[in-house]
């Protein structure tokens, strides 16, 4: 008889393996990272085809591959020195990004001139908001399965 036993993947952002029920759980840090990194890549781009700004696709792609290198730290690596700074430095550049767009929306909110660009930053201010609160309840997913294995 075969048992039928829950999925497991390998979650590299704790070192060892742990039980996931669904998408979310599934997804590991690297992935989320990973995926605000394409965000900021991708508004960049948007931005210069939309406003003519060159300096947002700059800006755009050298947030982006930072980001993304922190991604390659949580996800590539066994040691849990490199996994912890990529993860964290992640969260700082965030804020950073976060804080940097809601005062570029507060600036550009009622200027003429900055309209073409203000809907751009909303979406930037609430990109940034919604990963660093999408890696907040990943990191507690990730601590009530780990309590839950521990418990079996």
């Amino acid at each position: 008889q075969t048992v039928l036993r829950p999925r497991r993947s390998l979650d590299l952002t704790w070192g060892r393996a742990m039980a996931t029920t669904g998408l979310f759980e599934s997804l590991n840090l690297a992935g989320l990272i990973s995926s605000y990194g394409l965000f900021l890549i991708i508004g960049g781009a948007w931005g210069t085809l939309t406003t003519g700004a060159w300096h947002s696709l700059y800006g755009g792609l050298a947030g982006g591959l930072l980001v993304l290198f922190c991604a390659f730290l949580a996800s590539f690596t066994s040691d849990r020195k490199c996994v912890a700074a990529g993860v964290h430095i992640d969260l700082l550049l965030a804020a950073v990004f976060g804080s940097v767009f809601s005062l570029q929306t507060y600036r550009a909110y009622g200027v003429p001139e900055k309209a073409d660009r203000f809907g751009l930053f909303v979406i930037f201010v609430l990109g940034s908001v919604c990963h660093i609160a999408a890696m907040i309840l990943k990191r507690r997913s990730l601590k009530a399965a780990e309590a839950k294995a521990k418990d079996s």
